[in-house]
């Protein structure tokens, strides 16, 4: 999927939600890392962030993904809020399906 020009990783984004964000300038944050600390991204750069994942693939790592979330990136909240509701709604279907086999089996 990409989101502008940058391809999105769903499982990144998933992942990009839970971190701890801090804002240091008008577009320039700190990320939580997994291998380091922090990363800074700088979403005013060419070259966002500075992580192995980020050197590897270009744009649309885990830390820039955050950051973006963080600052209010229109697309990409909607892209979370549409994997919510389709979270919810697959725990309404087990929900649904639990009860049904619950009855029958009663």
């Amino acid at each position: 999927m990409t989101v502008g020009s940058t391809p999105i990783d769903l499982g990144r984004l998933r992942r990009a939600v839970g971190r701890r964000v801090k804002r240091i300038g008008a577009a320039r944050f700190l990320v939580e890392g997994r291998s380091e600390p922090s990363y800074l991204v700088d979403l005013e750069s060419d070259t966002p962030c500075s992580c192995v994942d980020a050197r590897a693939r270009g744009r649309g790592c885990l830390h820039e993904l955050c950051a973006r979330l963080h600052a209010g990136d229109s697309a990409l909240v909607y892209l979370v809020a549409e994997m919510l509701a389709a979270a919810e709604r697959e725990a309404r279907t087990l929900r649904v399906r639990s009860r049904a086999r619950a009855s029958n089996a009663a």
